[in-house]
């Protein structure tokens, strides 16, 4: 191997394929005991003697990305915690840097952001989650009594409107209806609650494993108070060569993520108070579960509006007098949205993102399609982070391509 300008000559590219097909067949011997990280050490210890070649270079970095993705998997009950406890820390950062700025130590400043969080969350648990469970209780039985009457009505009049009218046999329609009909409108309501009862019930189960009164508050509060520590650590640790460039990656990102999910999580809390005041207000049915519903859809670019306003209509045809509730519901959803599109994202979260609409909705059908609600969730801060990548990697390949004055060196 020629070391010094990173090339391998013949006789080791023999020998490494040589070596190649032994490794492979050793692990072939033992694939019973073989695990994730014997592969992984195996790999690297392989391979690090010739580490300056690029091709191993990039086989390192896709080994190492593969199984960085296994561990997170296979772990990810137990870096719960700490990943919540981290992005808590990095959403709060900017304030406790404020309050440092006006003289308050940061520790200080870390405490009193975290007896805010605790004291939120608590008035939450306290007041508004019996009303929210009470509120759904409620809108289940109202569903299953309406598909009971619906039913009904379809067996004793509704045929006779088939028949009569339209001239269809009415010993099919009523075999149809008798056997089919109540079992998809069943089906029908039991798929649009059983969504809800399952993020109930999966909000109930994250809460008794990761919400503890004891771990999380403990790991945000010192993240955030050494978060500038760890800002300083990981810019340490980038390579010299590499410090400008990441660096200036790290801040866009930082940009993007920061002023979205900071933003967002303003904007959302806003859309989900509007929503449930005014419904209360203007005495709409299960005001908090419809408000909770557009709070937190509010992050998917219009179609959370959709579906917002489809599950609105849902429940407003479900009340007493349907065509006013739903008239109610359908104005003052879209009075919130105006007010959230024209006022309360342009001042607070502002054009961070950078994305055409219908790259964003592009971006969203994808993602969903995917990694279902959780994709709907990250589509659009993704598709900025990679924005930033695609943008700097064009203007490079332009730059390099483009006619260069006499004299003048292509850029690296």
């Amino acid at each position: 191997m020629n070391r010094k300008n990173g090339k391998i000559d013949g006789q080791a590219i023999v020998l490494l394929v040589g070596a190649l097909i032994a490794f492979v067949v050793l692990l072939l011997f033992i694939e019973d005991v073989l695990s994730p990280f014997i592969a992984f050490a195996a790999i690297f210890l392989f391979l690090w003697p010739i580490r300056r070649l690029p091709l191993v270079k990039y086989v390192l970095g896709v080994v190492s990305i593969l199984f960085f993705i296994w561990f997170f998997i296979e772990t990810r009950g137990v870096l719960t915690p700490f990943l919540l406890s981290l992005i808590l820390a990095y959403l709060f950062n900017p304030l406790v840097s404020r309050l440092e700025r006006y003289g308050f130590p940061r520790w200080l400043s870390s405490l009193m952001i975290l007896l805010l969080v605790l004291s939120v969350v608590t008035t939450l648990m306290v007041f508004l989650l019996p009303e929210f469970v009470n509120q759904l209780g409620d809108l289940v039985d109202l569903s299953v009594k309406y598909s009971k009457i619906a039913s009904g009505w379809i067996e004793s009049e509704g045929i006779r409107f088939l028949t009569e009218n339209l001239n269809i046999n009415y010993e099919k329609v009523q075999e149809f209806i008798l056997n089919q009909v109540p079992d998809k409108i069943q089906d029908i309501f039991q798929s649009l609650f059983k969504t809800a009862l399952d993020v109930t019930t999966a909000l109930s189960r994250l809460v008794n494993q990761i919400f503890n009164l004891v771990l999380v508050p403990i790991l945000f509060f010192y993240l955030l108070k050494d978060f500038e520590r760890i800002k300083g650590w990981i810019k340490g640790i980038i390579p010299r060569s590499s410090t400008t460039k990441i660096v200036r990656y790290i801040k866009e990102i930082d940009r993007v993520l920061g002023g979205f999910f900071r933003g967002q999580l303003i904007v959302c809390t806003l859309v989900g108070i509007l929503t449930t005041g005014l419904l209360t207000l203007f005495g709409v049915r299960y005001a908090l579960i419809l408000g909770l519903i557009a709070g937190v859809l509010n992050i998917i670019p219009l179609v959370g509006l959709f579906i917002t306003l489809g599950i609105g209509i849902l429940i407003g045809l479900l009340s007493p007098s349907p065509l006013i509730a739903c008239i109610k519901i359908v104005v003052i959803i879209e009075a919130i949205q105006i007010l959230e599109g024209n006022i309360l994202t342009p001042h607070i979260v502002g054009d961070r993102v950078g994305l055409h609409p219908a790259w964003i909705l592009f971006s969203v059908f994808i993602f969903a399609h995917f990694w279902g609600f959780f994709g709907l969730l990250i589509a659009v801060p993704t598709t900025a982070i990679l924005r930033i990548f695609v943008a700097d990697g064009l203007l490079h390949y332009r730059n390099r391509n483009a006619p260069q004055a006499a004299g003048e060196e292509p850029p690296p």
